[in-house]
């Protein structure tokens, strides 16, 4: 593959933040809107880029279903997103592409492995009852799905990018384009003072 050069580089290192920022805020909306419509009482959302992101919920009526909800809404609106984006100009549909198989991959890891860790979502489900087994069961199938997606999205990016390299201007947009999510993202952040 002809790697393009540092335009190329550059640009697939701006993907890639994107990726991870973007993977964050589909997971923690989905904590935040079960937490709304299960009668929980949000009391933080944290997604400033380089901060620890989480959802506190207290009361929470239904953990589960929020703790769930972040899983399905992390892996399931990617792949409904991805689809719908046909461009074929730079390489924005293949990006979305390969985000959506990075999600499947990313909250399939996450579920699989979190359980050392009393404060990630997946220590919050073995508190609550869950089966270690099961949810590393259901974490790793996603994540190997993750995987087999990721690699071939990653696979025809590759190939977009030999047939049509990135331009430097390509590069600044996409560098503009994080700047941008990272800032909006940034603000979606809150907390609220426990009444005393």
């Amino acid at each position: 593959m002809n790697a393009g050069g540092p335009a190329t580089v550059a640009a697939l290192i701006a993907v890639a933040i994107w990726m991870w920022l973007a993977m964050l805020l589909t997971h923690e909306l989905g904590h935040v809107v079960a937490a709304m419509f299960t009668g929980g009482k949000i009391m933080a959302v944290e997604l400033r880029p380089g901060w620890l992101p989480h959802t506190l919920v207290d009361p929470n009526p239904r953990p589960s279903v929020v703790l769930w909800s972040g899983f399905l809404s992390g892996w399931i609106a990617p792949q409904m997103t991805a689809p719908a984006w046909r461009i074929r100009a730079g390489f924005v549909g293949p990006v979305l592409r390969a985000w959506a198989a990075f999600c499947l991959l990313a909250g399939g890891v996450y579920l699989a492995a979190g359980g050392a860790e009393r404060l990630t979502d997946t220590g919050q489900f073995l508190a609550n009852g869950w089966s270690h087994a099961l949810l590393i069961l259901i974490g790793a199938t996603v994540a190997a799905l993750g995987y087999g997606r990721s690699r071939a999205a990653w696979i025809a990016l590759a190939k977009d990018v030999e047939a049509k390299p990135i331009t430097r201007r390509a590069a600044i947009a996409w560098w503009c384009w994080l700047a941008a999510w990272a800032a909006g993202q940034g603000m979606l952040h809150t907390t609220v003072q426990p009444s005393q």
